[in-house]
């Protein structure tokens, strides 16, 4: 019984979702509406709540293609990537790849990276909190230790890469204003997105400064990152340094510092 009921009820989701369209012998005419009648209204209102959710997600992807494209977007998203989640919240995850790799919707290449950038915006929003480090964590490091140590960043952290005046246009779109005209840059803009206690924050940077920061996220120590830097600061390599690692603790970005394979606030140094 359990068996057949479970069958059912995954024939049922797949014939609402779109997944197939084989009629479901349980659902029957009545007097007013045939079964496929019936099946329909089911259909359409569960589209009409994925489409509610991508529009919810990405508010300026829509207002930049209109209500048209984004109908037909949603569409063929939720074709492409039926919902497999428990929580609505995870469902749209992937339409910044969709509009990046499907037609006709890559031929508009900001659609990917403005997608993107939202995505990542709702990412730090509900992210994983995090006690960032002290404004003072840096005073107590012996000199000794400094070659070798390792940060890590929040984990709502992120590092943007850019080709097209995407910010620009997002915040052209979300107070609703006409939009500057779509630029393809001469050189990548990257911009940081985090969350420091319930504000989400973003801010642009250098690209010598993201390059730094992928360092970093590689695992990269401070004597690496000081070698990096030398070619182009000489002496005040350290000095620069140190005040990158200033500034992303006083943003709270950086949650923790490691020396070699040990936490740094568990050492007694």
């Amino acid at each position: 019984m359990a068996s057949t009921l479970a069958t059912l009820q995954q024939n049922f989701l797949s014939a609402i979702s779109g997944v197939q369209s084989t009629p479901i012998d349980a659902v029957l005419d009545t007097a007013t509406l045939t079964a496929a009648q019936r099946m329909a209204i089911y259909h359409n209102a569960y589209f009409q709540r994925l489409h509610e959710v991508l529009q919810q997600d990405y508010p300026t992807v829509h207002s930049l293609i209109g209500d048209d494209m984004f109908h037909q977007l949603a569409k063929d998203y939720t074709l492409a990537y039926p919902s497999t989640y428990t929580s609505i919240r995870w469902f749209a995850e992937q339409l910044p790849a969709f509009l990046g790799q499907a037609e006709p919707y890559r031929q508009h290449a900001i659609l990917a990276e403005l997608g993107e950038w939202e995505r990542h915006l709702r990412a730090a929003f509900d992210g994983a909190d995090a006690v960032p480090l002290r404004p003072d964590s840096l005073q107590t490091v012996a000199a000794e230790h400094w070659p070798h140590l390792r940060f890590v960043f929040v984990p709502t952290f992120r590092l943007c890469e850019h080709r097209f005046n995407t910010v620009a246009v997002w915040q052209a779109l979300k107070e609703d204003s006409p939009p500057p005209e779509i630029e393809a840059l001469a050189d990548s803009e990257y911009w940081l997105i985090w969350r420091s206690g319930l504000q989400t924050s973003y801010q642009s940077v250098s690209s010598e400064e993201a390059e730094l920061i992928q360092q970093v996220q590689q695992g990269n120590h401070f004597a690496g990152l000081c070698e990096l830097l030398s070619d182009q600061h000489g002496e005040q390599t350290a000095q620069v340094a140190i005040g990158l690692l200033q500034k992303w603790i006083q943003a709270e970005m950086l949650q923790s510092l490691h020396l070699t394979t040990r936490d740094f606030d568990a050492v007694d140094l």
